[in-house]
């Protein structure tokens, strides 16, 4: 009986595992970092991402990412992808770190609106 059970456990971990992962193998909620063309910082809250192929995404940060739009930040991780939840540091003479919360696709109209917006 307790191998059935493994084998149902392990099943539903590969099927999650599988289900997680968009049609391209990406992580659904991951930006390959080999498909950034530039990623302008627009303010303390939010980063724009312009892919290789035209399109845009949005990078919402979870609360106020102190002085990250005058300082820069650096991202600190083994994986080629930018994700939610990665944490990001913000260099400059008070560095803080701030989380990713979500990154969503938008259209092109919403990304020159935030650009023209860029402090």
């Amino acid at each position: 009986m307790k191998k059935l059970v493994l084998s149902v456990a392990a099943a539903a971990l590969a099927f999650s595992t599988v289900s997680a992962f968009a049609a391209d193998g990406a992580p659904a909620r991951c930006v390959p970092l080999m498909q950034i063309n530039s990623s302008p910082i627009i303010d303390d809250h939010t980063i724009l991402l312009k892919l290789n192929n035209g399109a845009y995404k949005r990078m919402d940060l979870r609360g106020t990412c102190k002085n990250i739009a005058w300082d820069g930040y650096v991202r600190s991780s083994p994986e080629n992808n930018f994700c939610a939840t990665d944490t990001l540091h913000v260099l400059g003479p008070t560095p803080s770190n701030c989380q990713i919360e979500k990154i969503v696709a938008i259209d092109e109209a919403e990304a020159k609106s935030l650009i023209a917006s860029k402090r």
